[in-house]
C-alpha cells in the first residue's frame, strides 16, 4: 500500500511540475514573440510629466444611450 502512495505522489508532483513548466514557457513565449499591447491602443495621452500613456477607447457602433 505504501509502494502505491508514493507512486500516485510523486505522479502528481510530476504532472504538477509539468504544468509549471509549461505555463512559464507560454509566458516566456508571448513575452518575447507575441505582439505588442500598443499595436491595439488607438487613444495616446500625455501626463502632467511628459509621459506617454496609450490605451483603447472603445466606442459604440450604434448611437444610444450606454451605462
Amino acid at each position: 500500500m505504501k509502494k502505491w502512495l508514493r507512486r500516485i505522489f510523486w505522479g502528481f508532483t510530476a504532472v504538477l511540475i509539468l504544468i509549471f513548466l509549461y505555463a512559464g514557457g507560454v509566458i516566456l513565449y508571448e513575452g518575447w514573440f507575441g505582439e505588442s499591447s500598443a499595436q491595439w491602443t488607438n487613444v495616446t495621452f500625455t501626463d502632467a510629466d511628459g509621459t506617454e500613456l496609450r490605451g483603447y477607447l472603445a466606442q459604440p457602433e450604434e448611437p444610444g444611450v450606454y451605462p
